[in-house]
């Protein structure tokens, strides 16, 4: 697309120039009227150490960003836009970077006695580096002068789509981030390639320009791409534009990489008894865009996805050593139930592995369980009542002063051995009245019988402690109430 533009005295044209080192160094042409909607209005600047003058032609960028080494800027607006982009949209990000690439040839500059500019004339050609705008352009400007002839070269040929686009993740790792990588093949007649990532699973929030400063990942010629530390919630689209050795854009491909987000039942009400179930349930969610601060990326359900239980032991933690003890995949909304058997002090977490479209997820640390024994207290001719404000269950008995009371308690599962403490409630605290230790050579029974002679008369509550050992925290029984004659 060719733009010529000549501007005298009759169209009200005006020019300003700043000059530095002998010469000027910034000129702005322009015609009347409002900033957003004149006609023509063109911004002028040399590379950096430079001056403007005749018969020089220099690589330009059109933009906020700063110009690479060599490199000046032009910015010619043609009724408040260039290459599809308003000025305002330039204006709103300094950092931004270049909307197009090109050269000016400056054919005529001439100023007065004053140093006020008289007479200007240039061509200049232009690349565009934003999508859906045009290709490029062409043209002149004029300024009390002739216009020239505008350059109009063959049109440089936009180069094809890169293919074969692929997506491989790797993680969770390093505690709950995934390494994204990109694989591409790259088309004839390129000159580099442009990727752009935007944190949300719609492509048509990434930004009309190519390669800006909140949004470019990538520029150079590789046909990889490699992301690190991605969050387990970065569902992201990358885009991927080739452009040609002129700057003119090609097509580009988009792929998305979701994230998720993983919402867990509060486990933490349950009772966990060593050699007793416990399951892990919840919902396995898409990680959508935020649409309020209070809400952290709920997206829909994801089905059909692999999640893994897997356990660590709390006793010999090994950091990243986490045994797999079942897995499941996600039924249609996305919900999932999980489940184990702990024989021992266990860390749970839940994993979601990363697939080709999906970063890794796991939970945190979703349990310690603290697994206690098998523990319970019984005494002679006990039975069970409703609890007391001060005792999850009570049981009553009934012993002469001085007569001793046979107390026995469960020995706990998979071998646990340790001491048993049978304390007594006075009045308000649990005081340790008798020390038990397990006997290591009757491992084949059942029960540990714990008598205790009782010489205070009076209603007493008793519980029995077991204290922790390699595979066990402390735990306490239910209280038994003596009444003492």
């Amino acid at each position: 697309m060719t733009y010529s533009w000549s501007v005298d005295d009759g169209l009200q044209g005006w020019a300003n120039w700043s000059t530095e080192m002998g010469g000027p160094t910034y000129l702005n042409i322009g015609t009347a009227g409002d900033y957003l909607e004149r006609t023509m209005d063109v911004e002028l600047s040399p590379p950096a150490g430079e001056i403007l003058r005749a018969g020089v032609t220099f690589p330009v960028i059109v933009g906020r960003g700063k110009p690479p080494a060599g490199s000046g800027r032009v910015s010619p607006l043609r009724e408040g836009t260039v290459c599809g982009t308003g000025r305002d949209q330039m204006a709103a990000d300094a950092r931004q970077s270049e909307v197009a690439i090109g050269t000016v040839h400056i054919i005529e500059l001439v100023s007065d006695e004053h140093a006020v500019l008289t007479r200007f004339a240039a061509t200049y050609e232009l690349s565009c580096q934003a999508l859906g705008g045009q290709a490029g352009l062409e043209g002149s400007i004029a300024f009390n002068a002739t216009a020239p002839l505008a350059a109009l070269p063959d049109e440089p040929a936009a180069p094809g789509p890169i293919t074969e686009l692929a997506v491989a993740n790797v993680g969770p790792q390093n505690g709950d981030q995934t390494t994204t990588t990109l694989t591409w093949q790259n088309p004839s007649g390129f000159g580099d390639v442009v990727i752009d990532m935007v944190q949300s699973e719609h492509p048509e929030k990434l930004p009309a320009l190519v390669g800006t400063d909140f949004y470019g990942m990538y520029r150079g010629r590789a046909n990889r791409y490699v992301a690190r530390a991605v969050e387990t919630g970065d569902t992201r689209v990358y885009r991927v534009v080739a452009r040609g050795s002129s700057g003119r854009l090609g097509p580009p491909t988009f792929v998305t990489v979701q994230g998720s987000r993983l919402d867990i039942k509060d486990w933490l009400s349950q009772k966990v008894t060593l050699g007793e179930p416990i399951e892990f349930s919840g919902r396995l969610r898409l990680a959508w865009d935020y649409v309020d601060p209070r809400d952290a990326m709920k997206g829909p359900g994801l089905a059909g996805r692999l999640l893994i239980l897997c356990s660590q032991s709390s006793v010999h933690y090994v950091d990243q050593d986490c045994s797999p003890v079942d897995r499941v995949r996600t039924g249609r909304d996305g919900r999932f139930s999980l489940s184990t058997t702990p024989v021992e002090n266990s860390l749970y977490k839940i994993v979601v592995p990363a697939t080709d479209r999906m970063v890794g997820n796991v939970s945190q640390v979703t349990a310690n369980a603290l697994v206690a024994p098998v523990t319970d207290l019984t005494a002679p001719e006990s039975e069970s009542v409703a609890p007391s404000p001060s005792a999850r269950t009570s049981a009553r008995a009934s012993v002469r002063r001085g007569s001793v009371v046979h107390f026995s308690t469960v020995r706990a599962p998979a071998g646990s051995r340790g001491v048993v403490l049978l304390q007594r409630y006075d009045g308000n605290a649990w005081r340790t009245v008798l020390t038990k230790h397990f006997d290591t050579r009757r491992t084949g029974a059942r029960r540990l019988a714990i008598p205790y002679r009782e010489w205070r008369g009076g209603r007493h509550a008793y519980r029995v402690v077991k204290l922790a050992d390699k595979r066990h925290i402390n735990g306490h029984s239910r209280t038994v109430q003596v009444r003492v004659r």
